[in-house]
């Protein structure tokens, strides 16, 4: 038979009970629980492994009706018994216990005593035929539902287990102790003595991972965590609950519907309550599977002293639960709210949700205890008792908290409640609403939902003829496609902005591009809600503006626009728009070239704090900024925390749309600024975002391999031109990159005017690409056209404005085009500029190299480790084997000294240690007479030595062996070391050629440079 599931500590204490029955002697256990916990099945297959042992097994069930006879349990153990033993051994205890049992077995002719019910004499027969039987097997009896006996059976139960203590006989009484503790319960006097002297075995709720097996066990297919945890949460772990709600999920799918078999079991445990108790759980049921039992107070208009007292009594039933203070209180299994909710009549719950929504506007300190929105829920649900528009407030406010908590989902729920509230003929409010509503399910990923919902929109506002909301309908749909416009949305936004501007300028009005007129139009949107002292369309404005206005070029008006939103948000008490501001106005003062837009990230970041839905909006502001900085491990993590948010969110499909195409183009920048130039263009083939070619152009332009770069830049061409404005900055990028590398001087001088307007700024794409400072890339254009001194003065520009901004890999880009354009110049000399220091340090992701004023960004790689070991200790030797080491451990080292037969003899080595150490005098000597050639030459010779030296002998010189370890590390360590320089062959060749002429690599590696060189971690 197959385990019980969670149920291996109860079974293993009625196995001990049954086999020391077998050999001992038995005694009482006492098997309890609420309804549905497992019990009798429990104890059922403890009954059929005792009987398969060889013992006699009988049970009796408690009837729970009136007309139910006295010992009614006991006379079917006794028929029990009867049937299953021998008849000789029935015989034999049959006459041993003497008539006084007749009656039991419905036999005639039984004494005063035996008909009394009560008397001694039948007891005392009873014992005896159960003593008696068991003298030739182990006896257990089983006594199920002990709640429902009568005070007779459980006397002559008390009787039996004190009397046949010491014979192999095994008494097993079930029965549910929440109603046998109930007061008033007549058998709670009878059955508490017995504990003292039994067993007890109290069956508990299972664990969330127990109700997975058991609804795997019983379905017959495995569940997903959310299933499983929604089961363990509704049935609170009861298994026959768990199991009557996987056979209906095995069935139709469903887990939230109430299995009839649940329903009549929680219904029969409210039927033991009193009609007050359970009169006020059914109003407690509306408040939902927690409640506040001051907001139950006001609800029902009683006292908090008597709705204590009568909740008291449902504690003590074990339908309720404290959840976290004693003012806090939930129902033991959701299920039960669920069946007493369920009992409702239609009218009757709107008044109870009515009263809850009343309540809490009453008591504000219960309301700020409750679940966000929980208002807004109680006040829909009673809307048949409470006037609409103000539920329509409630609905409108509860949204706007959780756009605060970047709950998108939430608050299109709530939206959409308030939308069914407004009448039609109610245009302008019913089209405002809608309109929000098309934002959240935007943000929600239900596009196709919100692009019906912004047309709806749209139709209102046409009929209405009202310009202002016709503008709210075209840059709400504008905004919620920032960044890749559908064909079908770009015409309905067109037509809006068309005609929101006839509405507002006249007809005729609508000439100029596109562009210009939601330029217009925004600005006048704005001036009609300030001249109304309409904050909320004022915001709405003003978000609209600033996004018509994106595009290089604009970032002091767009910080004007955002200083103002900050304002109005503020006002609004609308947190998420107000650091929505904030993030906007640092993203234009990064454009800008001003510092101060640093500190107003950071300010953000912090009145961010810990607050899920706040961090939400400002984590791809750190991404930016401490890629910036050339913090990338921060930024990565920045991101992973960002994309993680939107997944939990969102589901398993994450992030969406606009936040979608940042993320990813985010992802893509750092790992450009790494160089892992194979993993931005994987990045890119994988999602294919947005103008694909203007990414995979920049990464190979960032190779150095300009005809590719070139093809994507022709293809992008091809396919519109340019891009879009938003992704504008990224093209100047490209677009400079190769006018400077292979562009004639015609392309530069068209590029040199695209980035003019933009000089002393930065180009950026909103943060999800950081492409440098201007001055940087006008300079490159300049020393292409062999204007050395434009190029040095714009780079020495470029250089400060990186060092001002924080930006250390930029800054050490534009110190090696500065050094190289010096040096094409021929003066001033690098000495006369500041040294840059020399840098080898690791993030936990990239390397910095920074070596005579020029740095390099390298992914990780072993080769690098052992260079950064050997350079903290020049002119030390380090053996190749700790080398590897410092990678394996212990186990490495100690597998590097292994070896076979010696290489050299005794008398070799010597030779080479006599050959050594004249060498050593010989270097000393060199350097003291100031010939450094000539102790470079000796000093490679001695490398060489060593190098053989070591190839021969081990650690302490011990002598090297054939084939050891030792050999295949100092190949492996070479080898490495050999391949790092490869790659800085590419990107610093300065460091690569320096590191070759100083590194000695063998058995024993060592650093030692000519001139000492000072390195920074």
């Amino acid at each position: 038979m197959a385990a019980l599931v969670g149920r291996a500590h109860p079974a293993a204490v009625l196995d001990a009970a049954v086999a020391r029955t077998s050999s001992s002697h038995g005694g009482l256990v006492l098997v309890t629980g609420e309804a549905g916990i497992g019990k009798t099945v429990l104890v059922a297959q403890a009954a059929a492994d005792a009987e398969r042992s060889g013992a006699l097994v009988a049970t009796g069930t408690c009837w729970d009706r009136a007309d139910a006879p006295a010992h009614w349990p006991w006379t079917q153990v006794l028929r029990g018994l009867r049937r299953t033993m021998a008849a000789e051994a029935w015989a034999e205890a049959r006459r041993e216990a003497g008539p006084e049992l007749g009656p039991l077995l419905g036999e005639s002719g039984a004494g005063p005593a035996a008909r009394d019910g009560q008397g001694f004499g039948l007891r005392d027969a009873l014992s005896t035929l159960l003593v008696t039987a068991a003298r030739r097997h182990p006896v257990v009896v089983v006594l199920d539902d002990l709640q429902w006996a009568d005070p007779a059976s459980v006397e002559l139960l008390e009787f039996v287990t004190r009397h046949a203590w010491f014979e192999r006989l095994l008494v097993v009484g079930v029965y549910r102790d929440v109603e046998v503790e109930a007061a008033g319960h007549p058998l709670g006097p009878l059955l508490a003595p017995l504990l003292s002297k039994a067993t007890p075995v109290t069956l508990t709720a299972l664990g969330p991972d127990e109700v997975r097996a058991l609804l795997a066990r019983t379905a017959g297919r495995e569940p997903s965590a959310a299933t499983a945890a929604e089961v363990h949460r509704r049935t609170g772990g009861n298994p026959f609950f768990v199991e009557q709600t996987a056979r209906l999920w095995r069935s139709t799918g469903a887990v939230d519907l109430i299995p009839p078999g649940v329903r009549e079991a929680v219904g029969q445990r409210l039927r033991l309550l009193p009609a007050e108790v359970s009169g006020l759980l059914a109003a407690a049921s509306a408040l939902g599977p927690e409640f506040d039992r001051e907001v139950l107070a006001e609800m029902t208009g009683r006292s908090e002293r008597a709705v204590a007292a009568l909740l008291g009594e449902a504690v003590a039933a074990r339908l309720v639960v404290p959840r976290g203070g004693p003012e806090r209180l939930g129902f033991v299994h959701d299920l039960v709210r669920e069946t007493l909710y369920a009992g409702l009549a239609e009218d009757e719950a709107a008044g109870w949700h009515a009263a809850a929504a009343r309540a809490l506007a009453a008591l504000p300190e219960c309301a700020a205890r409750a679940a966000p929105g929980e208002a807004a829920r109680h006040a829909y649900r009673g809307v048949s008792r409470l006037a609409g528009p103000a539920v329509v407030g409630t609905l409108r406010a509860a949204a706007a908290e959780a756009w605060n908590r970047m709950a998108s989902g939430e608050a299109g729920v709530h939206l959409g409640r308030a939308l069914s509230l407004i009448p039609r003929a109610d245009g302008r409010r019913w089209a405002t609403v809608a309109l929000d509503l098309g934002s959240a399910l935007h943000h929600g990923g239900d596009e196709a939902a919100a692009l019906r919902t912004f047309q709806e929109a749209a139709v209102v506002a046409r009929g209405l003829g009202d310009g202002e909301l016709l503008t709210r309908a075209a840059f709400r749909l504008r905004r919620a496609v920032w960044m890749a416009h559908p064909p079908e949305v770009e015409r309905l936004t067109t037509e809006l902005v068309n005609e929101a501007y006839a509405a507002v300028f006249g007809p005729g009005g609508t000439a100029g591009s596109d562009l210009e007129r939601e330029r217009e139009l925004t600005a006048r949107a704005a001036e009609m809600a300030r001249e109304v002292g309409d904050d909320e369309a004022l915001q709405d404005a003003l978000m609209t503006r600033h996004d018509a206005l994106w595009a290089p070029g604009t970032a002091a008006e767009r910080q004007a626009v955002a200083e103002e939103l900050a304002v109005v948000a503020t006002r609004c008490g609308d947190r998420s728009v107000a650091l929505l501001a904030s993030l906007l106005r640092a993203m234009a003062l990064l454009e800008r070239g001003d510092p101060a837009g640093r500190a107003e990230q950071r300010s953000a970041l912090a009145a961010a704090g810990q607050d899920a839905g706040a961090l939400a909006t400002v984590l791809w502001s750190e991404v930016a900024f401490a890629a910036l900085d050339g913090r990338f491990e921060a930024a990565r993590s920045a991101l992973e925390r960002a994309e993680g948010d939107e997944r939990e969110r969102r589901g398993d499909a994450g992030a969406r749309g606009d936040t979608a195409t940042m993320l990813h183009q985010q992802r893509w920048m750092l790992e450009v600024a790494r160089g892992r130039f194979d993993a931005a263009d994987a990045l890119v083939a994988s999602v294919g975002p947005p103008h694909a070619d203007l990414l995979l152009g920049v990464t190979a332009a960032e190779r150095g391999d300009v005809a590719a770069a070139r093809h994507h830049l022709t293809r992008l061409g091809v396919a519109g031109g340019r891009p879009s404005r938003w992704f504008e900055p990224l093209w100047l990028r490209l677009r400079a990159q190769l006018a400077a590398a292979d562009g004639d001087a015609a392309e530069r001088a068209e590029v040199r005017a695209a980035l003019a307007p933009l000089a002393g700024g930065w180009l950026t794409m909103f943060g999800s690409s950081i492409d440098g400072p201007v001055d940087y890339w006008t300079a490159l254009l300049d020393a292409a056209d062999g204007d050395l001194p434009a190029a040095v003065a714009g780079l020495t520009a470029a250089e400060r404005a990186a060092e001002a901004m924080g930006a250390a890999p930029w800054a050490a880009r534009v110190r090696r085009a500065l050094a190289e354009a010096v040096a094409a110049r021929g003066g001033p000399a690098e000495a006369e500029r500041p040294a840059a220091p020399n840098v080898f340090r690791f993030d936990g992701q990239v390397w910095t190299l920074t070596f005579a004023g020029v740095t390099a960004h390298l992914p990780d790689a072993k080769g690098l480790h052992d260079i950064r070991r050997l350079l903290d200790r020049p002119g030390g030797e380090i053996p190749a084997v700790e080398l590897l080491a410092a990678e394996g451990g212990a186990p490495a080292r100690e597998a590097g000294l292994l070896g076979a037969d010696p290489v050299l003899d005794e008398r070799a080595k010597a030779a080479y240690r006599a050959r050594l150490t004249r060498l050593d005098g010989d270097i000393e000597a060199a350097l003291e007479r100031g010939d450094d050639r000539r102790a470079a030459e000796l000093d490679r010779e001695r490398a060489v030595l060593i190098d053989e030296v070591r190839r021969a002998t081990g650690l302490r010189g011990r002598s090297r062996r054939l084939g050891d370890q030792a050999e295949r590390t100092r190949k492996a360590v070479t080898e490495r070391i050999r391949n790092a320089l490869r790659r800085l062959d590419r990107r610093h060749p300065a460091l690569a050629r320096h590191l070759r002429e100083s590194l000695a690599t063998g058995s024993v590696c060592r650093y030692g440079p000519r001139e000492p060189v000072r390195w920074e971690r």
